[in-house]
């Protein structure tokens, strides 16, 4: 899972999300704060792996790491006020659509 997140990184946090759920925590607060941690790390440790051994396109990297503060500001607030049933299902819709979507865009 961290080879995967690290190098494709899409869907990853779904994948983690779900182990998580099934294996460690049925608390879906609690389980996404988790994989945020273990997704960081690895994410890390591929940074760094990419900055010495490949070109980094740097305007691309910083858009995404504004995206990356966005979306951890934003979502533990989110994740304490929805129910976290409605977060699973909106978790797997986004699966589903990210992978029709990937779908399509290969034919």
């Amino acid at each position: 899972m961290a080879l995967y997140g690290g190098y494709f990184g899409a869907g990853s946090g779904i994948m983690m999300l779900a182990l998580l759920l099934l294996t460690v925590d049925q608390e879906f607060p609690r389980a996404n704060a988790l994989k945020n941690v273990f997704l960081g790390v690895g994410d890390v440790v591929a940074a760094v792996g990419f900055l010495i051994f490949g070109p980094v396109h740097v305007e691309a990297a910083l858009f995404l790491g504004c995206g990356l503060l966005v979306g951890s500001f934003l979502g533990p607030s989110v994740t304490r006020r929805v129910p976290g049933r409605a977060l699973r299902y909106f978790a797997a819709l986004l699966g589903f659509t990210l992978a029709i979507g990937l779908w399509v865009s290969s034919s």
